[in-house]
């Protein structure tokens, strides 16, 4: 444990800020994107980079934040409260931040692209008066102290590079899975600070529901989780129980080329080559075969299930866990179990009138 016990005097050498999030016990993978990425401004600049946690005290251990400078990080930074953690409960923190910091701010802040994250980063960067860019692809530092970045625009159609002067913090918030990971540094180690966050603090903003997407509407790209289906689904209403599957797993619904040229489910939803370039937490690929181009667009993919009637099917070949099966039965089966254990309240919710065809 460092000597510094305050939040202010442990932060005042780091000018990276890094946002830490992490979805059951493993960081998202754009937390070590993001670590990584400031690590490589770091080297450039002699800067010091923090993560920040916010979670449960029993949720973050010393190993976890250890795992974080392995990443990049410097020191670590975990406001421990009992509600920190659950789905939506990050409309909080940002005036929890600036309480534990007292006006205190970063040359750069790091977060993830996602809505509620980039709506906590606008509320700090209006406090601290700075400039903000979302959907970044990149960023470097030009010769002229100013931060250069690369924004995803027109839904991913097209790019803009923008230039923010350095007479104000930073916020660069960072699309999932397009930097991807490099090498790590194990035996790094991290100084850590514990802070303990009063009841009063997390009362600013509190989420009353939080109401499930629907699988028909995620994007692909940016997708933590997908299922996807192939012409072992075998037709409209296996693509049906498909996406209940995905709703319990808020998971985005794909597909391959073939269940799209046979109408069973829309372009938009194809992966592979010819389709959507995909690097998800979870892919399960349910009744398809694994042509190349289909492969090609989702082998990145962190963990890959497969189930298909065939053993041989070249989608083994890549998958983590293969199940050798009918994939509808499988998929009804998922479908009971996640119900009965727990989930029926997240079914309940599910939308009345869902489907992937128009």
């Amino acid at each position: 444990m460092p000597e510094k016990t305050s939040s202010i005097e442990f932060a005042e050498d780091s000018q990276i800020w890094v946002l830490a999030e992490r979805t059951g016990k493993q960081w998202d993978t754009i937390t070590l994107e993001l670590l990584q990425d400031a690590q490589v401004l770091a080297k450039k600049t002699g800067w010091k980079t923090l993560a920040i946690v916010f979670g449960k005290s029993e949720m973050i251990s010393d190993q976890d934040c250890h795992q974080l400078a392995a990443n990049g990080a410097d020191k670590v930074l975990v406001l421990q409260h009992a509600e920190f953690g659950k789905p939506g409960s990050m409309m909080g923190y940002s005036q929890v931040l600036l309480d534990s910091m007292n006006g205190q701010s970063p040359r750069l802040l790091l977060c993830p692209s996602t809505p509620l994250w980039v709506e906590f980063a606008c509320r700090l960067i209006g406090a601290w008066d700075g400039v903000i860019a979302r959907d970044a692809i990149s960023f470097k530092l030009t010769p002229d102290n100013k931060l250069e970045v690369i924004q995803s625009i027109w839904q991913n159609k097209g790019q803009m590079t923008i230039s923010m002067s350095d007479d104000h913090p930073w916020c660069v918030c960072l699309k999932p899975g397009v930097a991807g990971l490099g090498k790590t540094k194990p035996q790094a180690k991290a100084q850590i600070l514990r802070q303990d966050v009063s009841k009063k603090q997390t009362e600013t903003v509190q989420t009353v529901e939080l109401l499930p997407p629907n699988p028909s509407e995620l994007d692909l790209v940016e997708a933590e989780r997908i299922v996807a289906g192939g012409r072992g689904i075998q037709g409209v209403e296996g693509f049906k129980a498909l996406e209940e599957l995905a709703f319990l797993l808020e998971a985005a619904v794909g597909a391959s080329r073939v269940a799209v040229d046979l109408g069973w489910v829309p372009y938009v939803r194809q992966v592979g080559q010819t389709g959507k370039i995909v690097k998800p937490r979870l892919y399960i690929a349910a009744g398809i075969a694994g042509a190349s181009q289909h492969v090609d667009g989702m082998r990145d993919s962190e963990v890959i299930i497969a189930i298909n009637t065939d053993k041989n099917a070249n989608i083994f070949k890549i998958a983590h866990l293969g199940i050798v099966g009918d994939a509808d039965t499988i998929i009804r089966g998922l479908i009971a179990e996640l119900e009965a254990g727990g989930t029926s309240q997240a079914a309940d919710k599910r939308p009345k009138a869902v489907s992937l065809i128009n």
